[in-house]
């Protein structure tokens, strides 16, 4: 998972594909771990940046076995928080 193309079964058996975040999974809910490849889509962010982010402890993923996801509400707490500080 991880890159845009990757298919997602619908309740009624149907196939979709995702080709971007903004599509919610199964037709219903909103993906709420990411992976490293959508958590870069999400931020606007290269792999790199981010593997500075995580060696920085200011992102911190959650580990599923061994896959690592970040969770959305971190990302838009780390984004309020950029925004706090360069703004007021």
């Amino acid at each position: 998972m991880g890159t845009p193309g990757y298919f997602w079964t619908q309740s009624d058996g149907r196939m979709e594909t995702l080709t971007t975040l903004e599509q919610p999974i199964g037709g219903r809910v909103q993906q709420r771990l990411l992976s490293t490849n959508d958590t870069c889509l999400y931020l606007g962010v290269s792999r790199t940046f981010l593997s500075r982010l995580v060696r920085a402890k200011i992102l911190r993923p959650i580990h599923l076995k061994s896959a690592s996801r970040f969770d959305t509400r971190d990302l838009d707490a780390w984004i309020e928080k950029l925004r706090a500080e360069q703004y007021g």
